[in-house]
């Protein structure tokens, strides 16, 4: 089968172009070889025209009937037209004619990835590779198929196949590297970034990769010194600034991460997102003040930014200014309504102007927007508590331990919500849970239920 490169359109392919059109506008029927046809339908499908395409490899068909190579073009029409099931109906009976082609290995397996039959792909991809001759592109054009479904174990695994060929190959490794870090596999993708980089050791976005992984693992201090690598080569780059920051946040090194973002300031002073990052910083200190004139300088850049918005409402929050911190988070949340921590200091607003009903509501479209937070259920089953409806709350702390079966936080609280209503089994049931998960978290229980330490056996479930 003829092998064309991108863009291809020479003299004779522009021919057989105009030969074919003037034949498509007219009834005359013309002759074209196979690899003519072929040539037709893959310029017609590169520029996007399927149907002239599709007429293409039909008037081929006629013409060449046993054609193996037109075949497999008819598939890739099929499959370029999302018809997967009439392109493996195409395939499927030239596997028992060229069980060695490479190309129709590759087109099944394409297609079962299509229709996410991941294991068949694999099997079809793999009856490929063994009869290939270990082609980098082939590698490649299985890897694409397999990303694009998000299967990154399957990539990994081909991605080692062709660096166990080709272990020299720097693109082979630095792809490897990004897959182990995708599925999870820290280590060996920061042993193959450390090879990319001895080869090459400039590359900037290697520098930052690495001090991504080195952040998943909680090793903050190489991820600092990765990223200031990555800034060194580009003193522009935003995503090193940011991550460098966070790794001496996550060291408790607040100042100098307050000075990183500073400095890239200084790089671009009109980067509204990087001074709401200043903002979240100096919220995490206590120093609302400083935040909250970073979140305005942002809004002055960028009123549409929700998070500038909402940083302005949880500032004006903490100094006890009630009125102005809810119409703040009311536009962040007309900016973003599906952020749960909006709704979630929205509820805490309204608990504080007393006004149940929102702060219930608030809660409830908290937990709908994040259900994996153990803080935003004891909130809510608390404040429903506060409002005297003790069912509600049980009831909401009930669906909490379904979303987090592990929070000892959550069983902790149930079941002095249970002790409360005189359900001494079902509490003891639900804080056997708790000590089992975290006994250090029974004060959960006892601050909601302090008469466990009058009762005898309470008392030595709780001091064992």
């Amino acid at each position: 089968m003829q092998q064309f490169p991108e863009g291809y359109l020479n003299n004779s392919t522009q021919s057989i172009h105009r030969r074919f059109k003037e034949m498509r506008r007219g009834d005359k029927q013309l002759y074209f070889d196979v690899d003519e046809i072929e040539d037709l339908t893959y310029y017609y499908l590169e520029n996007g025209e399927i149907s002239i395409a599709h007429d293409a490899i039909n008037y081929g068909e006629k013409l060449h009937p046993h054609a193996i190579s037109l075949k497999l073009f008819k598939a890739k029409v099929f499959k370029k037209k999302g018809e997967i099931q009439r392109a493996l109906n195409v395939l499927y009976p030239i596997q028992n004619i060229e069980k060695n082609n490479i190309e129709l290995q590759l087109l099944i397996g394409e297609c079962y990835c299509k229709l996410n039959k991941i294991s068949q792909a694999d099997n079809a991809f793999e009856e490929a590779v063994k009869n290939s001759d270990n082609d980098k592109d082939l590698f490649y054009r299985i890897i694409i198929c397999f990303q694009v479904q998000l299967e990154f174990h399957y990539v990994t695994k081909y991605l080692k196949k062709a660096y166990n060929i080709y272990p020299s190959d720097t693109n082979i490794i630095f792809d490897l590297a990004l897959s182990h870090e995708r599925i999870g596999e820290h280590q060996k993708s920061i042993s193959l970034y450390k090879r990319y980089l001895s080869a090459n050791p400039f590359s900037e976005n290697a520098w930052f990769n690495l001090g991504v992984v080195y952040t998943k693992i909680e090793d903050y201090t190489n991820a600092e010194n990765a990223n200031d690598f990555a800034i060194a080569l580009n003193p522009e780059y935003k995503e090193a600034y940011i991550n460098r920051a966070k790794s001496l946040q996550n060291l408790n090194n607040y100042k100098g991460a307050l000075q990183v973002y500073m400095d890239y300031l200084e790089v671009d002073p009109k980067d509204a997102e990087i001074y709401v990052y200043c903002g979240k910083l100096c919220e995490e200190t206590g120093d609302y003040n400083s935040a909250g004139r970073f979140y305005n300088t942002a809004l002055k850049l960028d009123s549409s930014l929700p998070d500038a918005t909402a940083g302005v409402a949880a500032t004006l929050f903490f100094k006890g200014k009630y009125e102005k911190s809810s119409k703040y988070i009311k536009k962040a949340l007309s900016l973003n309504s599906q952020n749960a921590e909006y709704w979630f200091l929205y509820a805490n607003i309204s608990i504080m102007k007393e006004n149940h009903k929102s702060a219930i509501a608030a809660y409830k479209k908290t937990v709908e927007i994040e259900p994996y937070v153990s803080m935003y259920w004891l909130n809510y089953a608390d404040v429903l508590l506060l409002y005297k409806d003790i069912d509600s709350a049980i009831d909401v702390l009930r669906k909490s331990v379904k979303q987090l079966p592990k929070s000892a936080v959550l069983n902790f609280r149930l079941s002095a919500f249970m002790f409360i209503i005189e359900e001494r089994e079902e509490g003891f049931s639900y804080l056997q849970k708790g000590l089992n998960l975290d006994a250090n978290s029974k004060g959960y229980f006892t601050e909601l239920y302090p008469e466990a330490y009058s009762d005898p056996t309470l008392k030595k479930w709780i001091d064992e």
